[in-house]
């Protein structure tokens, strides 16, 4: 049901958060043990068909690189830097334009001041007698042109890198169900869809206050996502004992000296 999540050995998050769990721990680790599950459109789609059930949907190459966009965004709001930039989609009302104010009056012209009397010719005065000219200095010879240098070759062009998809708006469907509750489901076609599922469950988690235990391993070679059950959700490791030792035993020496 959640083989990205299961892979690590991890036990999985409640129905609400484990999707996007699993989402984040498509991830390939540093060390190459764990391959990238959504590397291409084949690897996308037995995720996509394992997580979503029969409703997931035919996936793509670009559908695979959009996934791994929104799960960048994803593990950076995961972590508390900048929230992910996809939303539930819905028109946006335009605003209606501002009326434009009143024209400002003009100001009266002011009157030109009285023309100020032309003076009379200044008599011009005798011609000024030319200088004696200066016989010009002997022509200092050109220098030797020097000869360019050869031309450095350009150094070989550097690759650019492959360019972010932008995620957008995902749409959902709205319904009533047979008590008058309001009813959430995923739409749209190809990544969409699935990025919509992903969502859908989220929103649900975070109205039950479950999200923010939703966290990523500290030890950024890990970074494997896990649901944290500590009664004041302060886990910071997924495994306390493969990643948060080193650094622990590290911050306990740093105190040690700095007693000393």
């Amino acid at each position: 049901m959640w083989p990205a999540t299961e892979r690590f050995g991890l036990r999985t998050a409640p129905s609400g958060i484990a999707p996007a769990q699993d989402l984040l721990n498509t991830d390939a680790p540093a060390g190459g043990t764990f391959p990238d599950l959504l590397a291409d459109a084949a690897g996308a789609r037995e995720w996509s068909r394992a997580t979503l059930g029969p409703g997931a949907p035919a996936l793509t190459e670009d559908d695979a690189a959009h996934l791994r966009a929104f799960r960048a965004a994803l593990r950076a709001a995961v972590r508390g830097g900048s929230p992910a930039t996809v939303a539930l989609a819905g028109d946006v009302p335009e605003i209606d334009a501002v009326p434009e104010a009143d024209a400002v009056p003009e100001a009266d012209a002011v009157p030109e001041a009285d023309a100020v009397p032309e003076t009379g010719d200044v008599p011009e005065t005798g011609d000024v007698p030319e200088a004696d000219t200066v016989p010009e200095a002997n022509a200092v010879p050109e220098a030797n042109a020097v000869p360019e240098a050869n031309a450095v070759p350009e150094a070989n062009a550097v690759p650019e890198a492959e360019a972010v998809p932008e995620i957008g708006d995902v749409p959902v469907r709205a319904g009533l169900a047979p008590d008058g509750s309001v009813v959430l489901r995923p739409s749209g076609e190809g990544w969409r869809y699935a990025v919509s599922a992903i969502l859908l469950a989220a929103h649900d988690a975070q109205l039950r206050g479950e999200w923010h235990r939703l966290k990523v391993c500290r030890n950024d070679a890990c970074g494997t996502a896990f649901y944290d059950r500590s009664r004041n959700s302060s886990a910071v490791w997924h495994d306390a004992v493969k990643c948060g030792n080193a650094p622990n035993l590290r911050a306990s020496r740093a105190r040690r000296r700095l007693g000393t």
